[in-house]
């Protein structure tokens, strides 16, 4: 009895790291899940299942970002709505000659010449779920988000995926960038 005592108490050990390392455990959702989950509907998107997805994005570029969120938060969104301010004329990141979009282009600079580079942005609400959700939270709030680089070539075999969180007083605000390279 007693080792079967310690059999389940070690396989119930076991279960329940295993729910903290995936995150499955009602624990805040990682970065890293959020940009697997939006890998994952990619590939189911494109029905490519072995479409290569990467998640390094320089780490210079996230700081330039978060640099210009804390600086200017109020531009970035309509009011309390939490959507990214894009789809009127005058907004942060309305078109290539916004500031926000000339802010991206800087930061994002060394993707330049991939085939595409897409920017998402929302202000996160308090309980936003799963790590998918939460990936498609921050699309929807972007309204189709900020095409930072096109070149002509629709041809892209690779995409490389990151999302950045950023705290600031009591709000979270999370971002996505998406390289589509060949």
């Amino acid at each position: 009895m007693k080792r079967l005592n310690r059999i389940l108490s070690l396989a119930l050990a076991a279960m329940m790291a295993l729910t903290l390392l995936t995150g499955c455990g009602g624990g805040k959702v990682t970065e890293r899940a959020m940009e697997k989950a939006y890998g994952d509907y990619l590939r189911g998107q494109i029905g490519k299942p072995d479409l290569k997805v990467t998640y390094d994005v320089s780490p210079a570029a996230l700081e330039k970002i978060d640099e210009d969120l804390r600086a200017n938060k109020a531009k970035w969104f309509n009011g309390s709505t939490g959507y990214l301010a894009s789809n009127a004329a005058g907004e942060y990141f309305y078109n290539s000659s916004a500031a926000g979009v000339a802010m991206l282009k800087e930061a994002l600079k060394d993707y330049s010449t991939s085939v595409s580079v897409q920017f998402y942005a929302a202000k996160m609400p308090e309980s936003a779920g799963s790590a998918i959700t939460q990936a498609s939270y921050v699309l929807h709030c972007s309204r189709g988000g900020v095409r930072v680089y096109t070149n002509s070539s629709s041809d892209w075999t690779s995409v490389k995926v990151a999302v950045h969180r950023v705290q600031d007083g009591g709000d979270t605000y999370c971002y996505m960038i998406v390289i589509y390279e060949k």
